[in-house]
């Protein structure tokens, strides 16, 4: 029984660990870096005169970006991220010209 114990702990421990890895490589790549996550999927996409709001859908977490995705404008790409963690917004980042 305790050997099976450990087993699933084991396996529990190694979910959050490749859960946080993922959360902290989409979160480096989209508020850091301005560039889209790798782990989570896009989900809604809404144009509006050029600039595009998109939301990204990991596991307990979620992004919420805009930008210009066109290549005719001086800075392509996301210029505007909120970053929600479980629902919570924890973080609100623009991206300076």
């Amino acid at each position: 029984m305790k050997k099976r114990l450990n087993k699933i702990v084991i396996a529990l421990v190694c979910v959050v660990i490749i859960w946080v890895i993922f959360g902290v490589v989409d979160y480096w790549r989209v508020c850091e870096l301005f560039e889209n996550p790798i782990f989570a999927l896009g989900i809604l996409t809404k144009t509006d005169c050029g600039c595009h709001s998109r939301t990204y859908m990991g596991i307990g977490y979620y992004f919420k970006v805009k930008g210009y995705f066109l290549p005719d404008f001086d800075i392509p790409g996301i210029s505007h991220v909120e970053y929600y963690l479980f629902g919570i917004n924890i973080k609100t980042t623009e991206r300076i010209k």
